[in-house]
């Protein structure tokens, strides 16, 4: 028997469980293949992942650990890659004190906003990205014909 689960994507899937909070924090990255340390800049911060900006060579789906303030080194996982700019969550949520913390030793206010423009156009691509990856909902004819052929194929099994 055929089992099946059609899924769309809500904009309440599309929200993060953790607020983002603003930051401008000097900071380095250590990447885990060959140890190699660049300068960063972590341009937001929560419980689950980060905005950075870096030149290291970092794409989608490579680890790095990066230092917090306060805190001992984080590993994480780049996500998206725009430029300098890498958006990546943490292997494990870091504690709200450190987010916490780093709000309070950080002075982003308007040089954050500057990059939020930029940001909004890069999360538009990545949703047109998707979009063009995603199969085409089944038409009620064309469900309807699967489900033809489910119960054809059941009563064959049966019948033999």
């Amino acid at each position: 028997m055929i089992h099946a689960r059609i899924r769309a994507r809500t904009k309440e899937a599309e929200r993060r469980w953790q607020v983002r909070r603003d930051v401008a924090i000097a900071t380095s990255t250590r990447l885990i293949e060959d140890g190699a340390g660049h300068a960063a800049l972590i341009r937001n911060l929560s419980e689950n992942g980060l905005l950075v900006e870096t030149a290291a060579p970092l794409g989608p789906r490579d680890t790095f650990e990066i230092t917090l303030p306060n805190h001992h080194e984080v590993a994480a996982e780049v996500v998206w890659v725009k430029g300098d700019l890498k958006g990546c969550r943490f292997f494990a949520p870091i504690p709200r004190a450190v987010v916490s913390a780093a709000v309070l030793l950080s002075p982003a206010q308007g040089e954050a906003q500057d990059i939020y423009g930029e940001l909004r156009q890069v999360r538009r691509e990545l949703d047109h990205e998707e979009e063009r990856h995603l199969p085409t909902a089944l038409s009620v004819p064309g469900l309807a014909l699967l489900l033809v052929i489910e119960l054809l194929v059941v009563a064959l099994v049966l019948a033999g």
